[in-house]
C-alpha cells in the first residue's frame, strides 16, 4: 500500500487512452464502410461481393479520393478550432476544452451508425459528421487539452516522466483499438463497432465533467462565458500565434521555434490495408508505448538524463525500444519555455502543426511512393531516414547551445547555487493557484 500511495494520481491519462482507442478502432472501419457504400453506388450487392480486379481498382481509387476528402474535412476545422480553444483554455480553464472533442466524437459516431444502418445514403454524408467533429476540436484539441492539464499539475522536475506516461496512452490506446477493430471487421458489424465508440465517448464526457478536477484557474478568476469564443475569436487566434513570437529570457523563444519547426517535423507514411493495420500497428504501438512509459522515467529519474539527451538517444536509434521517446521529451521541454498562462496556446500550436504535418505528409509521401514504387519501393523510407537528420541536428544544436549558456551563467554568477546543466529542469515551480483546493493533500508537491 505504501508503494501505491507513492504512485502519481491518474488524471487525464484515461481521457487520452479512450480517445485514441476509438480513433484507431474506427479508422479502418470507416474506410471499409466508405468502400462498401461507393461500391453499392455503382454496382449491386451481388457484384460487390465478387468484384473483378478492374472493378476493385475502380472502387479503391474512388475510396482513396474520398479518404483524402475525409482527412481535409477533419483537419481544416480542427486546426482553427484548436487554436481558438487553446487560447481560451488559458482564460477559462481546461475542463471544458477537454470535454469538447468527446462531444464531437459522440456526434460523429451517431453519424457513422446512421450511415452504416442506411447503406443507401450517399457516402459523402459521412463527411458532415466528420466536419462537425472537427469543429469540436478533434485530435488536435484532445492533445492540447491533456498536455496543458498535465503541465499545470506537475513541477518541472517530474514533468518529463508524467508526460511520458501520458504519451504512452496514445500507443496503448492504439494497440487496444487496432486489435479490437480487426476483430470487429472480421466477426462483427459496423454498427456494433461504432456503438462501442459512442459509449466510450459518453463515458469520457462523464469522467471529465464529474470526476476530473479543474487544473488551471486564471489569476483574474473572473467568469469566462462560452459566448467569448464567438466574440473574441480573432483575439484567441492571435494569442495562440503570439506564443511563437513573444520575447523571452535565456533564448527561450529560439528554443520554442527550433523544437516546433525542427525537432518535431517528422512523419512516417503508412499506406497499409486495414487488416495489416489491425495487427501490425497494434504491435508497433505496444512496443512504442512500452518504451515511452518505462524507459523515459528510468532515464530521467535514475540516470538524471535531461530532456534533450533522452530525445537524441531515441531519435538516433541508440535505444531501439525508444523510437517514440523524442516527442514526449520535447513536449516537456516546450512546456518549460513558456508561462503557465500560455500552455494552452503553446500546445494548440503544436497540436495544429501535428495535424498539418500528418495531412501534408500523407499527400507528399503517398505521391512519391506512387511515382517510385516500380523502380525503388523503399525510396520513401530512405528519404525519411535522411530527413530525420534535421530534427536530430536541431536537438543537438539546442543541447550544445543550452550547455554553453549555462556555463557562461555559472562563470558570471557570484551568489546563489550554480546553474545545473539542464537549467529548465531545475525549476520546481508549479502552476498551483487553486489546484490544491481541488486535490487537497493529494496535490503534487513542488518541494
Amino acid at each position: 500500500m505504501a508503494f501505491l500511495s507513492r504512485l502519481p494520481r491518474m488524471t487525464v491519462e484515461p481521457v487520452l487512452f479512450l480517445y485514441m482507442f476509438c480513433f484507431f478502432m474506427s479508422f479502418p472501419l470507416i474506410q471499409q464502410l466508405a468502400f462498401k457504400k461507393i461500391c453499392l453506388e455503382k454496382y449491386d450487392t451481388e457484384t460487390c461481393k465478387n468484384l473483378t480486379k478492374a472493378d476493385e481498382n475502380f472502387v479503391q481509387g474512388h475510396t482513396s479520393q474520398w479518404i483524402l476528402h475525409q482527412s481535409i474535412a477533419l483537419a481544416v476545422p480542427s486546426i482553427f478550432a484548436s487554436l481558438i480553444y487553446g487560447s481560451w483554455s488559458d482564460k477559462a480553464g481546461r475542463k471544458l476544452i477537454l470535454v469538447l472533442p468527446s462531444i464531437g466524437g459522440a456526434l460523429l459516431y451517431v453519424s457513422h451508425i446512421l450511415n452504416s444502418v442506411f447503406m443507401s445514403l450517399d457516402v459523402n454524408l459521412i463527411l458532415i459528421g466528420v466536419f462537425i467533429s472537427g469543429l469540436f476540436g478533434g485530435f488536435a484539441t484532445t492533445l492540447l487539452g491533456v498536455f496543458s492539464y498535465i503541465s499545470d499539475i506537475t513541477d518541472k522536475v517530474q514533468r518529463t516522466s508524467r508526460i511520458a506516461v501520458l504519451e504512452s496512452m496514445t500507443f496503448l490506446g492504439a494497440t487496444a483499438g487496432n486489435l479490437l477493430g480487426g476483430v470487429l471487421v472480421d466477426h462483427g458489424s459496423f454498427m456494433a463497432a461504432f456503438g462501442v465508440c459512442l459509449a466510450v465517448n459518453l463515458i469520457t464526457i462523464l469522467y471529465i465533467w464529474f470526476l476530473l478536477p479543474e487544473s488551471y484557474f486564471p489569476e483574474d478568476d473572473r467568469e469566462v462565458k462560452c459566448s467569448l469564443i464567438v466574440v473574441h475569436v480573432y483575439n484567441h487566434l492571435k494569442k495562440s500565434l503570439q506564443v511563437l513570437t513573444k520575447q523571452r529570457p535565456r533564448h527561450q523563444r529560439r528554443n520554442v521555434l527550433a523544437v516546433i519547426f525542427g525537432a518535431m517535423s517528422k512523419h512516417s507514411p503508412r499506406n497499409f490495408s486495414p487488416s495489416l493495420i489491425g495487427y501490425l500497428m497494434a504491435e508497433i504501438s505496444f512496443i512504442r508505448g512500452l518504451g515511452t512509459v518505462l524507459v523515459i522515467p528510468l532515464l530521467a529519474k535514475l540516470f538524471k538524463w535531461s530532456d534533450f539527451v533522452i530525445a537524441i538517444a531515441g531519435a538516433t536509434g541508440l535505444l531501439a525500444i525508444g523510437s517514440a521517446m523524442p516527442v514526449p521529451c520535447l513536449r516537456s521541454f516546450l512546456s518549460k519555455q513558456v508561462e503557465s498562462s500560455e500552455l494552452g496556446s503553446l500546445f494548440a500550436v503544436v497540436a495544429s502543426l501535428e495535424v498539418v504535418e500528418t495531412l501534408l505528409g500523407s499527400l507528399i509521401f503517398n505521391s512519391i511512393y506512387s511515382a517510385t514504387v516500380s523502380r525503388q519501393p523503399g525510396f520513401c523510407y530512405f528519404l525519411i531516414s535522411g530527413m530525420l537528420l534535421l530534427p536530430i541536428c536541431s536537438m543537438i544544436w539546442l543541447y550544445v547551445s543550452q550547455r554553453r549558456e549555462n556555463q557562461q551563467a555559472e562563470m558570471g554568477t557570484s551568489v546563489g547555487p550554480l546553474i545545473q546543466e539542464d537549467y529548465l529542469n531545475s525549476d520546481n515551480t508549479i502552476n498551483e493557484p487553486t489546484y490544491k483546493a481541488q486535490y487537497g493533500s493529494q496535490a503534487p508537491s513542488s518541494a
